[in-house]
């Protein structure tokens, strides 16, 4: 690769889930520290901050007395409610995260273990010594962990489409793309769709993902009648998203759980609108566009209605709002997220 990747392998082996990933920690750790002998690694970098990543990180840093550095995209107990919260981050509700997990249709037995993989990230991530964020929302949480002066907002970047017109949508349908698991919103998305229904019984959503609640998805569709207005793709490629973007009116999502957005970002690089939740990160990174559509949380009627009108937008103005997605898209450019990505880690490897 141009980059200079060099990759070793660690294959997943084990019983279960856990085990797989708790044997990877192992594997990965043997992996990097016998590396270490034909390469000269001047730092650790966890590239999201999962417990297992985390101590992988932890454990190849203390081996190699080099610093950690995790990108941390959002911290998995900071959940926005209908109330709105500031987003400080370093104190977990041990009621109200068990709650949220609940009402996104996640069994007790795995809201626990998601309870107590939270404690584990909070302690894990006390030991790293600098954090990469896409988000000035996330920095703001994590400073209430950490040292803000070891924290670096970069932003993110997407992959721009050629500017061209978007075209002419032949049907009503709208697309949902990222994990469907808690947070993201997915029941929520679910009652939004039998409202869209029952106004526009031609519209389908187009749903991307794999995740624990896939199945809950596909059963909870049957039982309310939108086997046929939901199509489920699971997880699928670039080529096939693209294909599903340019037959779409609209992106929607309803996650309360982000701390950039990026399937957001590349559906206006692609030319859709956009309709979230309005939690703090989402308006940081798109309050500002003409093309995304903010509706206050938990707000299912405004959602449904905002849904309704953009599938129903004339061609003219839709194709205005297109060009407008496009237009704001440009502003999140790798190059500049490269350059203050590698300027974060020079400083945290110089202190």
């Amino acid at each position: 690769m141009p980059a200079g990747y060099f990759p070793l392998e660690t294959p997943l082996a084990g019983p279960g889930v856990a085990g797989e990933l708790g044997s990877w920690v192992l594997r990965a750790k043997s992996r990097g520290l016998d590396a270490s002998h034909r390469f000269r690694f001047d730092l650790v970098y966890a590239t999201n901050n999962n417990i297992f990543n985390l101590a992988a990180g932890v454990v190849l840093a203390r081996g190699l007395s080099i610093p950690l550095v995790a990108v941390v995209h959002h911290l998995r107990w900071v959940y926005y409610g209908e109330t709105l919260e500031t987003g400080r981050g370093g104190r977990i509700a041990f009621a109200k995260f068990v709650r949220s997990l609940r009402s996104e249709g996640v069994p007790v037995r795995d809201s626990l273990a998601r309870l107590a993989g939270s404690y584990a990230e909070l302690r894990l991530l006390g030991c790293c010594d600098g954090f990469i964020t896409a988000s000035k929302a996330v920095a703001d949480q994590l400073s209430s962990i950490v040292n803000s002066n070891r924290i670096f907002a970069v932003g993110n970047g997407v992959r721009t489409a050629p500017s061209t017109t978007h075209p002419p949508a032949k049907e009503k349908n709208a697309l949902f793309v990222g994990r469907l698991d808690e947070g993201k919103g997915v029941m929520e998305l679910l009652i939004l769709w039998q409202r869209v229904a029952v106004v526009s019984p031609e519209a389908v959503l187009h749903v991307v993902g794999e995740g624990t609640l896939r199945k809950t998805l596909s059963q909870e569709a049957a039982r309310r009648g939108l086997t046929s207005r939901i199509q489920d793709h699971g997880f699928t490629s670039d080529e096939k998203i693209s294909l599903l973007q340019a037959g779409a009116k609209l992106f929607i999502s309803l996650s309360r759980t982000e701390g950039f957005g990026l399937a957001m970002a590349e559906s206006l690089a692609a030319g859709l609108p956009v309709l979230v939740w309005d939690i703090p990160p989402l308006r940081e990174v798109f309050g500002s566009c003409a093309a995304v559509r903010l509706v206050p949380v938990g707000d299912i009627e405004k959602a449904s209605s905002s849904a309704v009108e953009f599938l129903n937008l004339p061609e003219e103005q839709w194709q205005d709002m297109s060009r407008k997605a496009r237009e704001y898209s440009r502003r999140f450019s790798w190059e500049e997220v490269g350059t203050r990505e590698l300027h974060a880690l020079q400083t945290i490897q110089g202190a």
